[in-house]
């Protein structure tokens, strides 16, 4: 298990998502036991998907695709990875830099959270931005209203 859990999520098994930020070094600022790791809910097994880096500095950095097929996390990006997958993308599916993430329950567009810019801005699935809208000074969660 990675090092400084601080997100979680459940897939559409039911297995848990955690994030994690690994241990801060100073004075020269480098991390040690970050990444995603996967907690199998009937085995306990945990499956470490390392991060070589760790760029997000948000709260809320793991979420779910309403169906729990997918799960996106942050580190300079925004990542997509499937919850049966074994490895991590290489490639990020939005370029930025965000502070928070969330999905849409009902529509399952992604908000990723500006904190530079004061924003929310809302992808598809696609990573397509669709709209964006501000928000006071560090966005880094989302509540959705029906």
């Amino acid at each position: 298990m990675g090092s400084c859990p601080v997100d979680l999520v459940a897939d559409n098994n039911m297995n848990i998502w955690v994030y994690c930020k690994g241990i801060a070094s100073y004075p020269d600022i480098t991390y040690t036991g970050m990444g995603l790791c996967k907690i199998d809910r009937t085995t306990g097994k945990v499956t470490t998907f390392p991060f070589t880096e760790m760029v997000s500095p948000g709260i809320y950095n793991v979420a779910a695709s309403p169906d729990g097929k997918t799960i996106y996390y942050l580190n300079n990006g925004l990542f997509a990875v499937e919850s049966a997958a074994t490895s991590l993308p290489a490639s990020a599916l939005i370029n930025g830099s965000f502070y928070g993430i969330d999905v849409d329950p009902k529509s399952g567009n992604l908000v990723g959270l500006d904190a530079v810019n004061s924003k929310a801005v809302i992808f598809n699935t696609n990573g397509i931005e669709q709209d964006s809208f501000e928000t006071g000074d560090f966005p880094n969660s989302v509540v959705f209203s029906y």
